[in-house]
């Protein structure tokens, strides 16, 4: 149960650097012109 808790826990780590970086990453092409949309 505690190696089911640690993955869970790591996978949740994961995504939300996933999310923070994607954040990131619209914040930079949203000061973009958005000739690509």
């Amino acid at each position: 149960a505690a190696e089911a808790k640690a993955k869970a826990e790591k996978e949740a780590a994961e995504a939300a650097a996933a999310e923070a970086k994607a954040e990131e990453s619209s914040e930079e092409s949203a000061e973009a012109p958005a000739e690509e949309a």
